[in-house]
């Protein structure tokens, strides 16, 4: 290890699920690990972070646990380009390039400066109720309109910068970034994109008219999402699976590219199409073998 990787100054944090079988164990490894180099670092839970790690600037995250936690860790440190090592204990581990037997080798690779980073866009949500903000929050995945509870037709009106797509009966509508390409949007009928194209994808659930495509979309257009009024049913707004905000008749939902983006240490090969292969069935065309 070189001596700059050792004088360099920041706190490398470690955050663990504890829900992940090993995750705690491995948490100690890493840090024994630093500690034995001089190397500052602190560990902790992903379910109670200390509100003095929070806001700030960290030399590098490391995520012990699957996607779930990397996209919470992105919400919380990208607006500080904090880059995160995603060591994998998830199902399908999409973000989570790193594998557990192979941290040591990515650790080093950032320690000693020779790593490269995936830039992942992150979406911009906001939520305006007569004409104020009621919420806003930064997504890697995506966000997501639906009925609150069982599933049950929504109406929705769409605009792409200012200009009327079209109305949307559904059980639902899906924004999702690249990233978010292989999750609940492809679940949903989307497309799969490159987790590191600048590009939206809008994605209705289960439509009421075969004419509701998924769409492909700039990143410079704004998406504006109006609830119709007279819904026969609650309405949730829900990013990444994990933050939820309930919406009410003529909110409108205004959906663009954040300022920020999730910086991710690249593995040392190229993991995307291997893992829609292995997790997804995705041939990529006919196996004539």
């Amino acid at each position: 290890m070189s001596k700059d990787a050792l004088s360099h100054n920041g706190l490398i944090l470690i955050i663990y699920n504890p829900e992940k079988k090993g995750a705690i164990e491995l948490s100690s490894e890493i840090h024994s690990y630093l500690e034995s180099n001089k190397i500052n670092n602190a560990v902790c839970s992903s379910e109670s972070i200390p509100e003095n790690f929070l806001g700030k600037k960290h030399r590098l995250i490391i995520t012990l646990g699957g996607d779930g936690t990397v996209l919470y860790c992105s919400r919380l440190f990208s607006p500080h380009d904090t880059p995160i090592l995603a060591i994998n204990f998830g199902e399908i581990g999409f973000i989570t390039e790193t594998e557990k037997n192979n941290w040591k080798t990515s650790l080093e690779s950032f320690l000693n400066n020779t790593y490269e980073l995936k830039k992942h866009i992150l979406l911009k949500v906001s939520v305006f109720r007569d004409n104020k903000k009621k919420y806003e929050a930064n997504c890697l995945n995506d966000s997501v309109i639906t009925a609150n509870g069982a599933a049950k037709i929504i109406n929705l009106d769409v605009y792409v910068e200012n200009l009327y797509l079209g109305r949307y009966k559904a059980d639902g509508i899906i924004v999702s970034t690249p990233t978010g390409s292989t999750a609940y949007s492809a679940a949903a009928g989307g497309p799969l994109l490159y987790p590191e194209m600048d590009a939206f994808i809008l994605t209705p659930i289960c439509p009421y008219s075969l004419s509701n495509r998924p769409i492909v979309l700039p990143v410079d257009k704004s998406i504006k999402i109006i609830i119709e009024k007279n819904q026969r049913v609650d309405i949730v707004l829900t990013d990444d699976g994990q933050e939820t905000f309930n919406l009410k008749e003529n909110d409108s939902v205004i959906i663009e590219k954040s300022p920020y983006k999730a910086h991710i240490i690249r593995a040392e090969k190229e993991v995307f199409f291997s893992k829609a292969k292995a997790k997804l069935n995705w041939s990529g065309g006919p196996n004539n073998a």
